[in-house]
């Protein structure tokens, strides 16, 4: 994945989703956001897990409604905290309200500095 790259899930309505790093081939950050875009969680430098019976979960205390996957370290080098809003815009194909597969969003904005995330 590249900086300028990620992935956002979007939900039917918030919870608390929890995500897992099997199978994953390189570090992450996993940035949760509530109906608003405000981030609510963050876990920053997943590295992928080692083969076992047991994998560790990831979830925010709080309830989110996306959940974005970018690369390792995107959330500190664009100090991305907890409160931080985040404006994106989602581009579904015509008539569905949620994917939870891939959305691109178009920009990411964190005060007055824009991010732009398209891929």
């Amino acid at each position: 994945m590249k900086e300028d790259e990620g992935m956002l899930f979007v939900y039917d309505r918030p919870s608390r989703q929890a995500f897992w790093m099997k199978d994953m081939k390189f570090p992450i950050d996993i940035i949760w956001l509530d109906v608003r875009g405000s981030v609510v969680h963050i876990e920053d430098g997943l590295k992928p897990c080692i083969p076992s019976l047991t994998y560790p979960t990831y979830s925010p205390d709080k309830e989110a409604q996306y959940v974005l996957e970018t690369v390792a370290g995107f959330s500190k080098k664009h100090q991305l905290t907890i409160g931080t809003h985040v404006d994106f815009e989602l581009n579904l194909p015509r008539g569905l309200k949620t994917n939870h597969d891939l959305v691109t969003p178009n920009s990411m904005t964190k005060e007055n500095n824009e991010y732009d995330k398209s891929r």
